[in-house]
């Protein structure tokens, strides 16, 4: 058995050495101060820190994260998302937010995959039509150019496209064509006729 002394698997083992690291404790360190620096107001922060408890590596497992007194029963996921983002400009370091922002891009139950919503029936797996990866990668871009004029176009084609449910010889052809996590080359969501099952067309399975 592939299995560390202490009985965890070794990936469980690495994964718990992360979250204790140095590297670790100095990023949540630093998220605590910029988030008191530029006053995140208190239901963003909490998502963000419920988003980065999701998995045994990351910088919150394991932590209690207090609800705000004054929080709607159930968060803009808009909102919440935007204000991310408007952290991220606030902050204005690309490293960090790089690496923050493919933290809350690893769950399915993180904000930003949520904002996709599930449409028809599950198959053999929820896929987001528009992959959240290339939204990140988008997000990112127009974080470097300082312009954010369209980031509410892009989320809400993102949310409406939505997720569907595909079957695995679907999600294969997809990686065969190299769009598991891409749009297909040439695709812009700015565009008016913008088809976001563009994927599907390419892979064939729509």
């Amino acid at each position: 058995m592939n299995e560390a002394p202490t009985g965890q698997s070794k990936a469980s083992l690495k994964r718990e050495q992360k979250r204790f690291s140095a590297e670790t404790k100095d990023f949540r360190e630093r998220l605590e101060t910029l988030i008191k620096k530029y006053e995140l107001s208190e239901e963003v922060a909490y998502h963000l820190k419920q988003d980065l408890k999701k998995k045994t590596d990351m910088p919150f497992y394991g932590l209690r994260v207090a609800r705000p007194k004054k929080m709607t029963s159930r968060s803009n996921l808009f909102s919440v998302v935007k204000g991310y983002v408007q952290f991220l400009v606030s902050v204005a370091d690309e490293k960090f937010s790089l690496n923050l922002i493919q933290m809350l891009n690893r769950q399915q139950g993180q904000v930003l995959r949520r904002l996709a919503k599930r449409h028809g029936n599950k198959k053999d797996i929820w896929d987001h039509v528009i992959p959240t990866s290339y939204v990140v990668s988008e997000i990112m871009a127009m974080l470097k150019f300082g312009c954010l004029n369209d980031l509410e176009k892009l989320l809400r084609l993102y949310s409406e496209a939505g997720q569907k449910g595909i079957t695995k010889a679907e999600d294969a052809k997809l990686t065969q064509k190299g769009l598991r996590n891409n749009m297909p080359t040439g695709w812009n969501w700015r565009n008016q006729d913008a088809n976001p099952f563009a994927r599907y067309v390419e892979a064939g399975i729509c």
